[in-house]
């Protein structure tokens, strides 16, 4: 009896949208040459109503451009299936698979029928993964039209945070003279802005403008917060880099010294596991950040 093998090897692809199947299965046409009587797509097979495996399979060979080079020679004429489907559809997969369930009447209706509504909910959930990543590259596109247009509209989390530091030349400008401070280059960005974004609302900002306004009135406050830490630690020439956001942190330091709170300070410090030197205490850094804010506000009076 003769036996018809298409493919002796095989390799499976996961996506981790289910867009992204199509896109690396164009890839694959163009890398590779298809069989395309021995290839299927499980998704256009399945009918309308019913739910169930989803799979892209390829039965490939290698392309003759490729063959010309020397060292794919030696595997013309071998064929391979390639299998491309989503993370989704590949947990499916495997627990099916796990659990026996081959023909459509090899369980009982009741449980072949939980199966389908299953398979429908990952569907939904497959689906629901590549609309969040649509909307979320939407929103950071349109962040920073909104950040400069209408602050208020716009809460603070870690595509706004970015929108506005690259927007904000008194962020960019600020950063830069603590980084003189440190006398260490200024690096574009910030590190963990959503750690940052968490730190701002616990000092009760809750959009953009509110960072502006706290901005405009502790910003010069922030230098004087910064240099005691530089002198009271030996701090200078130590640092690799300061980070454009880094006004931004210590504006949070600001706005707690502001409410004449150690207290407050001291929980900010101990939440956020922060030690504003290798070699300082929390007592020390509470004590330096409220001296720092009495000179600053002292300094400004003067000034004024």
């Amino acid at each position: 009896m003769a036996i018809d093998i298409t493919d002796i090897c095989g390799i499976r692809l996961i996506t981790f949208f289910e867009d992204e199947v199509d896109a690396v299965g164009a890839v694959i046409k163009r890398e590779f040459t298809i069989d395309q009587r021995n290839s299927t797509d499980k998704r256009s097979l399945l009918d309308p109503d019913r739910f169930g495996y989803l799979s892209l399979h390829f039965v490939a060979s290698l392309s003759s451009e490729r063959l010309q080079l020397t060292e794919y020679r030696r595997f013309g004429g071998i064929k391979l299936e390639i299998q491309i489907r989503s993370i989704l559809q590949h947990a499916w997969a495997e627990i099916e698979h796990d659990l026996g369930y081959k023909a459509k009447h090899d369980l009982p209706v009741l449980i072949e029928r939980r199966f389908s509504r299953l398979a429908g909910l990952l569907e939904i959930v497959d689906s629901e993964f590549v609309l969040i990543r649509k909307e979320l590259n939407q929103y950071e596109h349109d962040a920073i039209d909104k950040v400069v247009q209408d602050p208020n509209s716009i809460g603070i989390d870690k595509a706004s945070l970015e929108a506005f530091i690259k927007s904000s030349s008194e962020v960019k400008s600020l950063s830069k003279e603590i980084a003189g401070i440190y006398e260490a280059p200024l690096l574009p960005g910030g590190e963990e802005l959503g750690y940052l974004a968490e730190r701002l609302m616990f000092c009760n900002l809750s959009s953009i403008a509110d960072v502006q306004t706290a901005l405009k009135r502790l910003g010069r406050i922030t230098l004087f917060i910064e240099r005691e830490i530089a002198s009271s630690y030996g701090l200078y020439r130590t640092l690799q880099g300061i980070y454009e956001a880094r006004s931004l942190f210590t504006l949070c330091l600001a706005l707690l010294a502001e409410k004449g709170a150690e207290a407050a300070v001291r929980e900010f410090l101990e939440k956020f596991g922060i030690d504003l030197a290798w070699n300082s205490t929390l007592d020390n850094d509470v004590a330096y950040v409220m001296k720092a804010y009495i000179r600053g506000t002292q300094s400004n009076l003067h000034n004024q």
